[in-house]
């Protein structure tokens, strides 16, 4: 997707993108630096990083909620 996605201020309340990076786990698990959330939700990062991320974490979630049906 375009970066004009995620910079249009209606998407990324509508998608609560912030609000998705802000609260997810997916950081704690992997090997982040204990900033990433700060460093991805400054006004200084470009929105498509946002978008990317945002993406990544979604995916990770649907991928777990996959894994957790599978099992018995």
């Amino acid at each position: 997707m375009g970066t004009t996605l995620w910079q249009d201020e209606e998407n990324k309340k509508f998608l609560n993108m912030e609000e998705t990076i802000g609260k997810t786990n997916f950081f704690s698990l992997f090997p982040f630096k204990k900033n990433v959330k700060q460093v991805l939700l400054s006004k200084n990062t470009h929105p498509s990083n946002l978008g990317t991320t945002y993406a990544l974490i979604n995916t990770f979630n649907e991928l777990n909620k996959i894994n957790e049906q599978k099992l018995f």
